[in-house]
């Protein structure tokens, strides 16, 4: 078992550095306690107060709606690895070809900001339990990848897997058994592909979220699978895959997008073209709870949109307004925006001007959209109103 000779090849590096930012931003993982928390309202004085209108230079015609579900195709997996595990060795999946990269992380240990000694990869082995040796045709050191930007100490490497089984990557020199790294592994071009869906927003009185994933083209198996939740903080809360639900015990906080989106990671290995195959992947989605409501429209010398709130805030109304004419047909006239801030339930005035459409015998809106701007949610689209 040799190790892994130091090729510095400049030239191929932008292609060994071709690794996704989601698993770049990967963090070390804290798990929080699973004592509910308070649902986090933003303070008062954050929230502008004045009334804002706005009436669009042209009618909006599109149709809005609220994005039912995000999802990602994944060629790539991510780990922390400890220097224990890698002085022992431990599983390298790699179907054919891909790219690796190895980064100390850091620590905070007694309060203070420690990062793990970087990796000489002339001290790193890959090796195959059988059949060919896997081939390594690309390496770049820590000199080579702070060049191209990356001046966390990480390492990178191209592999090429002979083996039906996973490779063993190990240390020959000693690590701290302590010390942490990110492990990625990214194969472009592979066809054991993750495909991970997941829906857009949560109701915070629910402590389990649909998710659909399968690997390759099989679903993904439960008893290979770890997934967690993480907060708009970067905490992770522990969660479990039951079919196809994750459930969590730890109450979620955070309603809208003001501090950030959750997200649902995972981690899944299987078999596909009969190599194990491990991937990574998460999505954000938002949790929503009603914090207010449309209740009606009243006509008067002005129209009137009247809110049910249940939390004070900002709320934006979003609608065009349409005149139906004596024979019935609707005519988009205008489209406005209004924001305002609410203390209680009153009705709130849009800023058309009906007495320049007296040609219409009735109006009515469409294309209705309430967001509660405090919290960054949407909160309900109509088509009609």
């Amino acid at each position: 078992m040799k190790p892994i000779k130091n090729i510095k090849n400049k030239t191929l590096l932008v292609l060994a550095l071709a690794l996704s930012s989601q698993a770049i931003a990967a963090t070390q993982q804290s798990y929080q306690s699973s004592e509910p928390a308070a649902v986090s309202l933003p303070m008062q004085d954050d929230v502008e107060q004045q009334r804002v209108t706005y009436i669009w230079p042209t009618v909006d015609s599109t149709s809005s709606h609220i994005s039912q579900s995000q999802q990602v195709q994944s060629d790539e997996y991510w780990q922390t690895v400890t220097g224990a595990e890698l002085n022992k060795g431990f599983p390298l999946y790699v179907g054919s070809d891909a790219l690796v990269r190895l980064a100390p992380m850091a620590s905070y240990q007694s309060g203070a900001r420690q990062i793990s000694p970087a990796v000489n990869m002339d001290s790193i082995s890959l090796s195959a339990s059988a059949g060919s040796q896997p081939t390594v045709s690309l390496l770049a050191d820590q000199e080579a990848m702070q060049t191209a930007g990356f001046d966390d100490g990480s390492v990178a490497v191209k592999v090429a897997n002979h083996s039906d089984k996973p490779l063993t990557m190990r240390s020959e020199s000693q690590l701290p058994g302590d010390a942490e790294y990110l492990l990625h592994v990214k194969e472009k071009g592979s066809t054991g592909l993750l495909q991970f869906a997941v829906p857009s927003q949560l109701d915070s009185q629910q402590q389990a979220i649909t998710i659909n994933a399968n690997l390759g083209a099989k679903a993904i198996i439960p008893m290979t699978t770890q997934v967690s939740i993480i907060t708009p903080t970067g905490e992770h809360i522990a969660a479990q895959l039951q079919h196809n639900k994750v459930t969590f015990d730890q109450q979620l906080s955070e309603y809208g997008a003001r501090h950030g989106l959750y997200q649902v990671q995972i981690h899944t290995l299987g078999n596909v073209n009969g190599k194990l195959i491990k991937r990574s992947a998460k999505l954000p989605f938002a949790l929503t709870a009603k914090t207010a409501a449309i209740e009606k429209v009243t006509v008067s010398d002005k129209l009137w949109v009247s809110l049910d709130v249940l939390e004070p805030g900002r709320y934006n109304l979003t609608a065009t307004l349409q005149g139906i004419d004596k024979n019935g047909k609707a005519h988009s006239l205008q489209t406005a925006d209004v924001a305002e801030y609410f203390e209680q339930s009153r009705a709130m005035a849009l800023p058309f001007e009906l007495q320049n459409f007296s040609q219409y015998d009735r109006f009515e809106l469409v294309n209705v959209k309430l967001t509660d701007q405090s919290r960054l949610m949407t909160l309900q689209v109509l088509p009609q109103l």
